[in-house]
Formats: C-alpha cells, sequence, structure tokens
C-alpha cells in the first residue's frame, strides 16, 4: 500500500490546494475513504500530517470523491432519507 505520493505525483498536487475545502474525517474513516478512492483508481494519499489527499482530474472524479466523503461523514438519517428520494424516482 502506498500511502504517501510518488515522486512523479508531487507534481499534481497544486499550490492552490489550500483553497480546496477541508473535511474533517476520523482516522478510520479516512482509510476507508482513502481505499474506497483507489478502487476507483482516483489517486489518494494519506500524508504524515493525516491529511488525506485526492487527485482530481476531472468532474467526475470530483463528483465520485464527493459521493465517497459524503457516505461516511453524512448523519445516517441524511442518508436513508436520500435513498428514500431514490427510490421514488421514476
Amino acid at each position: 500500500m502506498n500511502s504517501t505520493p510518488p515522486s512523479a505525483a508531487k507534481s499534481q498536487v497544486h499550490s492552490d490546494a489550500s483553497l480546496l475545502p477541508a473535511i474533517a474525517i476520523s482516522r478510520g474513516d479516512r482509510w476507508q475513504v482513502y481505499h474506497r478512492l483507489r478502487e476507483l483508481d482516483i489517486p489518494a494519499y494519506c500524508l504524515p500530517e493525516g491529511i488525506l489527499r485526492a487527485d482530481i482530474a476531472t468532474p467526475a472524479a470530483a463528483l465520485q470523491v464527493r459521493s465517497v466523503v459524503f457516505q461516511v461523514t453524512a448523519p445516517r438519517w441524511e442518508l436513508v432519507e436520500l435513498l428514500e428520494r431514490c427510490w421514488r424516482i421514476r
């Protein structure tokens, strides 16, 4: 498991990364998000400071990252509500 970015990927981390939203995720959930992003072929790295970074290259990847983080951080009632809305869509 590669939890730190390879040297080639370091160039993909932009200097404007501080403009990206920071989301507090527990350590266990962070690893769950990391592994799910890797399954989706989205480069993700857990840095020594406890920060999870993802290289988002496409709008689809951005939506996938948002979805994965939402699934882990949203309260249960919100996930249930979303699921019920999906069931009502025809």
